[in-house]
């Protein structure tokens, strides 16, 4: 079975080949489905069908609790393509920030993403820096009152529904 996970599957222009691997595509969206949909006829081996966003079940049911915080909750998410990541570009302007108690940095990066970067990331942890894996995705969309992201499909997901920074009533201003 092949779930597609982003929202944001087109972001390179994605055409789904069909490459004999699965018997079953959940696709997000008919115009995802139909892209698929003329080999199924074709091939006779496997199924198409739109299951809608499952992600969006998470965000949009969220049962967790809203707690405030006493400093912005700045959420920094970065896919892992290297053409498309901006991990690297930020590590060091994220490092000097994340000195600063104003705010609080919520750090997560794609499971794919290098593992030099990631334990770059790790090591930055602090009072001011917290790294999560992104099975904490949805609870960290709910608590940042601002993001800083690529072309990551947490930045659509989290737009879907409301952007971090709409939701809050604190403040981030940049250092003098």
């Amino acid at each position: 079975m092949q779930v597609f996970h982003g929202i944001n599957e087109d972001k390179r222009g994605n055409i789904y080949s069909e490459r004999g691997l699965f018997d079953l595509y959940c696709a997000q969206n008919p115009s995802q489905a139909v892209m698929l949909k003329p080999f199924e006829k074709e091939r006779g081996y496997f199924r198409v069908v739109t299951t809608g966003w499952l992600k969006l079940d998470a965000i949009l049911k969220y049962s967790g609790h809203d707690q405030r915080y006493d400093r912005p909750q700045i959420l920094f998410a970065s896919t892992f393509t290297p053409s498309l990541s901006s991990a690297e570009a930020l590590y060091e302007e994220i490092k000097h920030l994340s000195q600063n108690t104003r705010w609080q940095w919520l750090v997560t990066l794609h499971p794919k993403m290098a593992e030099h970067t990631v334990k770059k990331y790790v090591g930055l942890e602090n009072d001011n820096l917290s790294f999560f894996d992104t099975g904490e995705v949805i609870n960290l969309l709910h608590r940042a009152d601002a993001m800083v992201c690529d072309n990551s499909s947490i930045l659509r997901s989290s737009s879907s529904w409301a952007s971090p920074s709409s939701h809050s009533e604190t403040e981030c201003h940049s250092p003098a």
